[in-house]
């Protein structure tokens, strides 16, 4: 994330702006790193995460509890949240390095901010090609929801 924002920077790009999916996630030291190279940018922490793999195995059945426990326990309160920044900001572009589920909110939201995905989690949806759903059932599923 640093090296694509470091980039940006250069060419003039401004970050007024930097959501973070959960903030206790990321170490005190790169958080610290990011406020001291960004220090004109607002951080928000968003404390909402689908957590793929919780630091141990990736499972899928895990991965779709998760999902399922994130959207129907917490998704208000992202919403919300996501609603007052692009209230507040009315961003011309948003640089994901996220959920999947991000481009969705944004169109049910029916925002004007386009969605540049540099990466995501989502890719463990696509086999190595980008065509094809090689996950299994749930995956697919999770797939659907995202």
């Amino acid at each position: 994330m640093e090296a694509v924002l470091e980039v940006l920077e250069r060419e003039g790009i401004e970050f007024p702006v930097i959501l973070l999916a959960k903030q206790k996630k990321l170490p005190s030291y790169k958080l610290a790193a990011l406020r001291e190279r960004f220090a004109n940018a607002r951080f928000i922490d968003l404390d909402w995460e689908v957590d793929y793999d919780n630091g141990k195995s990736f499972k899928n059945s895990a991965i779709v509890w998760n999902a399922f426990k994130e959207a129907t326990t917490r998704s208000t309160q992202l919403t919300r949240k996501l609603v007052h920044v692009l209230q507040e900001y009315k961003p011309e572009a948003c640089l994901s390095f996220w959920e999947p589920s991000f481009a969705c909110m944004l169109n049910i939201l029916n925002c004007p901010t386009k969605l540049v995905t540099i990466c995501s989690q989502g890719q463990i949806y696509r086999d190595p090609d980008g065509r094809q759903q090689s996950q299994g059932l749930l995956m697919r599923g999770l797939h659907q929801l995202c």
